[in-house]
């Protein structure tokens, strides 16, 4: 094999869904168990299985905290997606180039902005055909630019779905691990930060954009209502014709050489048995070999046996 080709597809009805991930340090309390990130993680992961096994969707990641980066563009390949996954966190997102950043803990504006950027180079027909699946425990308020964002996602068709994480009651302590493995607890001025799940920035996010507020809080994200929300919009299609690629199969190009050279071994093999066969046969009946070898043993014991005794003196 060498070569590739492309692999013919038939053009299909999709829509995009852009799962935006809050990684900032709050997602790390424990009042969702093991914590809020890797509850949300778990969550996602099995809405993509889900979605995949319905068809026609393509997922993307973006994360964001102080700052916002696409960690994974829209696509079919959901365990790929479920890999990013798996690694999105802080550290990944700042050691991201090119990132929007600001100085506060939660940007929601930088995400939404993140979002615009990248729906605009994808699509230039108007309407988006995706929508937007943020996950956040809350934390930052709809100020002007976070609100202009939200709104201009909605005039191009883009609804935003938000799922709450954390306990909306308690407030929890943030965990952090020292340079010696050992559990601490996140400290602004000496007090210890606590922090809980606050909608309702969350809920005005979903109605600037006609989408819908999901509490999970503390409990697994209720998968079965989050996709039946998504699948109620409508979908384009995607012309997929040429997007992947094969090897080209050139083993025919041998067959017909491999089959004479087997033809002509076993002509050529059969020919040889033939010819010492026969070179065998024909020196059994030479006579000159019966003279060169001369007589058999038993021959001559005969021979001694019928010679006269001797008589005695």
């Amino acid at each position: 094999l060498w070569g590739r080709q492309p692999i013919p597809r038939e053009p299909i009805k999709a829509r995009d869904l852009y799962v935006v991930l809050d990684v900032s340090r709050s997602m790390l309390c424990e009042d969702a168990p093991p914590n809020r990130l890797a509850r949300a993680k778990a969550d996602l992961e099995a809405l993509a299985e889900e979605l995949d096994r319905r068809g026609g969707w393509r997922i993307g990641l973006i994360v964001f905290a102080d700052r916002a980066a696409v960690l994974c563009p829209p696509t079919f390949d959901i365990k790929h997606f479920q890999e990013v996954l798996r690694e999105a966190d802080l550290d990944t997102l700042r050691l991201r180039s090119g990132t929007l950043a600001s100085d506060r803990g939660t940007n929601l504006s930088a995400a939404l902005a993140r979002i615009r950027s990248v729906l605009s180079k994808a699509n230039r027909q108007g309407e988006a055909f995706a929508d937007v699946l943020l996950v956040s425990d809350g934390g930052d308020e709809v100020d002007s630019a976070t609100r202009d964002a939200a709104e201009a996602l909605s005039a191009a068709g883009v609804r935003i779905f938000c799922v709450g994480l954390g306990d909306p009651r308690r407030a929890s302590p943030i965990p952090l691990t020292d340079q010696s493995g050992k559990k601490q607890w996140l400290t602004h001025r000496g007090e210890t930060v606590l922090v809980r799940l606050e909608p309702e920035t969350l809920r005005e996010l979903a109605r600037l954009t006609s989408g819908a507020y999901v509490a999970a809080e503390t409990l697994p994200l209720p998968t079965a209502r989050v996709v039946d929300l998504l699948t109620s919009a409508p979908r384009r299609e995607l012309d997929l014709i040429g997007a992947g690629s094969e090897p080209i199969p050139r083993y025919r190009w041998f067959v017909f050489p491999a089959l004479l050279l087997l033809v002509v071994e076993s002509w050529v093999s059969k020919s040889a048995r033939t010819t010492r066969g026969r070179e065998i046969s024909s020196v059994g009946r030479s006579p000159w070999l019966v003279r060169i070898i001369g007589p058999s043993r038993k021959h001559l014991a005969f021979s001694e046996s019928s010679k006269p005794q001797a008589k005695g003196r």
